[in-house]
């Protein structure tokens, strides 16, 4: 075990306001995806707009370790593109020394659990816990031979590669039923229909913010805040349960299988529109959600993924009112909007191919788990 300090070394810094008028690329700390331990993005600015904690010159393989919520454990290294950027200094910005640590299993290391719990015991702040990058360089990493450290590396790189392409097929599948529907039905666009299909407003065709009947106040409801609404499965559940009593004012209510729509700013805009899955029939939640209950001739899937268009959401955002930062989608503009009734029998077989995709999610999803258990038992087997 040597000092994470003793086996890499420093790095230059540089004020950009020394060249105000060039530009140069900066990575802050929301650049860094502390999932995929990726850097996800960076920014093009003039030097005299730059903020005074970019400071830091990094290089390829470099090791950026986010010392602010070392908790999230945010980690990236640097890729081959963003040579020569500056970096935060909320990063420690770790070198490796390539005679004696590799740069790869200096990243494996720095995402450990025996790592991020190093980290948690040497923070400071309740409310803004950060761990300062001297705690970080005095902190031990064990050092084998190179050649041990880079076979290490290899197969925890070669572990973790599959549970990157199985979480690439968790995106594919949740994508793929809004591409089906495009193929299967948007000749409907942008309010031109180039089918012969009837065509109804939305309040004909559903009920919007239905009023339910009232139940027992002891019965038992599911309760679903905005934060169980998945933008990107378009599913939400429920993982609370409260009497109807407690729930019976100042929330909105809802059943099992009705497709929940969060009108409020930014909700709208980010696509939070799912099914309510329930483990009871009734359900309430958000004030901030309206209710849409297919019926006349209108299957659940089709109307969910009908919805989830960008022009609908384009048009719903352009129709918000109330003052900024709490503009909502008013219940006029789903009522009033044109809506498609394919045959039932398309709708039916769209809806069959969706639940298969789902089917084949889960597979996944459970093949990921297992992915997960896996990478923690050999990087623990590894390391030890």
């Amino acid at each position: 075990m040597v000092r994470l300090g003793d086996v890499t070394q420093k790095t230059a810094k540089w004020n950009p306001a020394t060249v105000p008028n060039e530009y140069f690329t900066y990575i802050d700390l929301s650049a860094l995806d502390n999932v995929s331990k990726t850097i996800t993005s960076s920014v093009q600015l003039l030097g005299q707009d730059a903020p005074s904690r970019a400071r830091q010159l990094i290089r390829r393989d470099d090791v950026l370790l986010s010392t602010v919520r070392p908790n999230l454990n945010a980690v990236a290294t640097v890729p081959r593109n963003l040579e020569g950027a500056t970096a935060s200094t909320g990063f420690a910005v770790l070198r490796s020394d390539s005679t004696r640590l590799d740069y790869r299993y200096l990243f494996r290391w720095v995402t450990t659990p025996i790592f991020v719990a190093e980290m948690l015991r040497r923070a400071t702040g309740a409310n803004y816990p950060a761990v300062s990058e001297s705690a970080v360089r005095n902190s031990l990493i064990p050092l084998p031979p190179l050649m041990k450290q880079q076979r290490i590396a290899a197969i925890l790189d070669a572990a973790d590669d599959v549970r990157r392409k199985r979480q690439q097929m968790l995106t594919l599948l949740d994508e793929l039923p809004q591409i089906l529907f495009g193929k299967m039905f948007l000749d409907f666009v942008n309010g031109k229909d180039q089918f012969d299909w009837p065509v109804k407003l939305l309040k004909d065709a559903s009920l919007i913010n239905p009023r339910d009947s009232k139940l027992l106040p002891t019965e038992k409801v599911s309760f679903v805040g905005m934060a169980e609404l998945d933008a990107i499965r378009a599913r939400a559940t429920a993982r609370e349960t409260r009497s109807y009593e407690a729930v019976s004012r100042g929330y909105t209510q809802f059943q099992n299988q009705d497709i929940l729509v969060a009108k409020i700013t930014p909700c709208w805009e980010n696509g939070k529109i799912g099914v309510a899955l329930l483990p009871h029939q009734f359900g309430a939640g958000s004030t901030e959600f309206h209710v849409i209950r297919p019926q006349n001739g209108l299957e659940l899937d089709y109307l969910l993924r009908y919805l989830r268009q960008d022009w609908v959401r384009n048009a719903g955002e352009s129709q918000m009112t109330g003052s900024a930062g709490q503009k909502r989608v008013p219940t006029r503009f789903l009522s009033e909007m044109p809506i498609p009734v394919p045959p039932l029998e398309l709708q039916q077989e769209f809806a069959r191919i969706v639940e298969a995709i789902h089917a084949q999610r889960d597979i996944v999803e459970r093949a990921l788990e297992s992915d997960n258990e896996l990478f923690a038992a050999l990087q623990t087997q590894l390391f030890r």
